[in-house]
């Protein structure tokens, strides 16, 4: 009887043919893990499980809070000293490690401002990517096509900026490069703050939004750039690597901390409204919730500007890159 379930249950893992692959399925991925351990053990588990633990008890100190009472609930609080264990434990395991999922020596000089001005730049383009169709259906009533085509003029402006970016650094340093298209970014963003019913109707909210795109994107390539003209040719790859992980971590958190910011503003809002049942009233809380978002959106665009001025204002030939290599 090997399908008959045991005891009174009825699920398929329960029956004797269940129990037999669930012990053939542990025996293969133990055998697995011994021949694999070698190879797992050289890319830093422990360090890759501390990082995760950091970034992932962050990120749940703001996805775990009531909006309509805190940015930061009570598990928030019990959070984040567990990332900063974890991060001080990172740390330590990182000096002692001879193989750390960090090389040694990566992180320092042009290629650590490289990758706050990476995390910045995650930050405010999350916002964008997130926001821009919420504002579009709340302030214009448009339907999920028509706000998808709305963001699309963004997103169009982001290739051309990188490519010109990427060209521009044949004769400009990474820092003015860089510093110039989080500027724009960050002008882009301070005037979607003041946007309101309608405005995608307008031929103002194209050109800010393909200001906006386009400074991003003039950002990318200078970044790159600083980073790995900062290390070793045998570091290339966990340098670019690096730039990448950075974006995606300021995308996530930039998602994460303020969307709550902006969720705490709507229920405050809310909570004073004559009548909540106003849909009218509703959609202006909903309009100043984006407002909210884009407002720090725009600080991490500004605070990119500012660091990108460290990723260096002049050109470095050949010659100056092997100086700062030794």
């Amino acid at each position: 009887m090997p399908f008959v379930p045991f005891g009174s249950t009825i699920s398929r893992l329960t029956t004797p043919v269940g129990a037999a692959a669930l012990s053939l399925v542990t025996l293969a991925l133990a055998w697995s893990l011994r021949r694999a351990w070698p190879i797992l053990r050289q890319a830093g588990p422990f360090g890759a499980a501390m990082l995760a633990g950091a970034l992932g008890s962050v990120i749940l100190t703001f996805a775990a809070a009531q909006p309509e009472k805190e940015i930061v609930g009570p598990l928030g609080y019990a959070l984040l000293p567990v990332a900063a264990v974890c991060g001080a434990a990172y740390v330590l395991h990182h000096r002692r490690a001879e193989n750390p999922v960090i090389p040694h020596g990566v992180v320092r000089g042009r290629t650590a401002w490289a990758l706050v001005v990476s995390f910045c730049v995650g930050a405010a383009l999350v916002a964008v990517i997130v926001n821009i169709p919420l504002l579009a259906r709340v302030a214009n009533a448009a339907d999920e096509t028509a706000a998808a085509f709305v963001l699309l003029r963004f997103l169009l402006a982001v290739p051309v900026g990188a490519l010109l970016g990427g060209w521009s650094l044949r004769r400009l340093g990474d820092g003015v490069v860089s510093a110039t298209g989080l500027a724009l970014a960050t002008l882009g963003l301070g005037l979607m703050t003041t946007w309101g019913r309608g405005v995608f109707d307008t031929a103002g909210a194209w050109i800010v939004l393909a200001l906006s795109g386009f400074g991003i994107g003039l950002a990318l390539a200078p970044v790159n750039n600083a980073a790995l003209a900062a290390v070793r040719e045998e570091a290339h790859g966990a340098a670019s690597a690096l730039v990448v992980v950075a974006r995606m971590v300021g995308m996530v958190l930039g998602l994460a901390l303020l969307t709550a910011i902006g969720l705490h503003r709507y229920f405050a809002i809310v909570a004073v409204l004559p009548d909540p049942t106003d849909k009218e009233a509703l959609k202006d809380a909903a309009i100043a919730q984006v407002h909210w978002v884009f407002a720090g959106a725009a600080v991490a665009a500004a605070l990119g500007a500012l660091a990108s001025l460290r990723l260096g204002l002049r050109r470095l030939g050949a010659a100056t890159h092997t100086l700062l290599l030794g």
